[in-house]
């Protein structure tokens, strides 16, 4: 049996909370409190995607006790669907805005294959009911959400509670999961036989190979029917003070999957642009794009943070571009990220 700690709750009294704003690169809106943890020492790597049948022994870390998963038994289940993205080059990055967008390279990428949804409730219930896992913020019974003045940690938002304490996943299934961190999404691919991508296949799959800001085009769109974002719904439901009042979308908090079709990208991916934020394989470096290779670039070898792409519900206008960059630390989760599953082409 492969051993391996997937990071997620550490011992008993070791973890705190962050109230630091700024630990956060403002994915969903403000600079955004996330949940932290550290990496402990001589932690083993992740195995990649495949047909490996060794169990994989997930926790406790993780989870409340440690968890044995077959690697790729969960995709004979109910398989996300997927789109191949073809190999070849295309622009990443952005010589205007943010530095750490700078600079626009090509980069090269083997052909690759993502799922066109956010991974929904629906489907990570299966994975728990197959396997006994446990989310962080179900174990610890407590997640980051917008509190009216800023992204913290509030008891009783999870997993299952993705708006709190009297909310719950029912009649949600096709909504993205949500509250879960990088660790948790990884234990999911784990199980999916799949993996997070890297942070250029996400980029591609969401903007094509022309250049483009967002997946629709290079003009923004809040005309409330091609994504989903911070809106009047969002100020009035739970008062994001940087909502754009003058849009309403038809959802305050995360809508079901594949809700916005004029929002699709070039390869067919629903919600890359808003919904929920997506986590990446990727450690986050602010100064990565000068130093990345022009193949297949994997991210920083090492980090304190990992990349978190697409914005959310909860951001404004800007924040959805597709080359934007995020971060969330190692452990963070909240009411807005969740993330898609991708597979490298055999």
């Amino acid at each position: 049996m492969v051993g391996i700690a997937l990071l997620g709750m550490g011992p008993a009294g070791v973890d705190s909370l962050a109230s630091d704003p700024g630990s956060h690169q403002g994915q969903h809106g403000p600079l955004h409190s996330p949940m932290p943890a550290s990496i402990p020492a001589g932690a083993p790597p992740l195995p990649p995607s495949g047909p490996s049948t060794q169990a994989v022994v997930i926790g406790p870390v993780a989870s409340a006790s440690p968890v044995a998963i077959v690697p790729g038994s969960g995709g004979t289940i109910d398989d996300e669907r997927m789109v191949t993205v073809n190999a070849g080059e295309f622009a990443m990055g952005s010589n205007l805005g943010e530095p750490d967008l700078k600079p626009e390279h090509k980069v090269y990428l083997d052909e690759f294959e993502i799922g066109i949804h956010e991974v929904t409730n629906r489907r990570f219930e299966q994975f728990v009911k197959a396997t006994g896992y446990r989310t962080r913020s179900e174990v610890e019974n407590q997640s980051s959400c917008w509190d009216g003045r800023h992204w913290t940690p509030l008891p009783g938002f999870d997993r299952l509670h993705p708006q709190g304490p009297g909310s719950s996943i029912e009649g949600k299934a096709e909504h993205p999961v949500v509250h879960v961190t990088w660790d948790d999404a990884q234990a999911f691919c784990i199980w999916a036989g799949k993996r997070l991508p890297t942070e250029a296949e996400w980029e591609k799959a969401a903007r094509g190979t022309d250049g483009r800001l967002y997946p629709w085009g290079s003009e923004p769109a809040a005309d409330g029917k091609t994504l989903n974002l911070g809106d009047r719904r969002g100020y009035r439901e739970f008062h994001l003070a940087f909502a754009m009042v003058s849009v309403d979308d038809g959802h305050g908090w995360a809508a079901p999957v594949g809700s916005y079709p004029a929002g699709k990208s070039p390869y067919g991916l629903f919600d890359a642009a808003g919904n929920v934020a997506e986590w990446c394989s990727a450690w986050y470096g602010k100064d990565y794009y000068a130093q990345s290779p022009a193949r297949n670039p994997q991210g920083p070898a090492t980090g304190a943070a990992h990349v978190v792409r697409g914005g959310s519900f909860a951001s404004f206008e800007a924040a959805t571009r597709s080359v934007v960059r995020a971060k969330l630390e190692v452990g963070g989760r909240d009411c807005a990220t969740g993330f898609r599953c991708a597979r490298s082409k055999k």
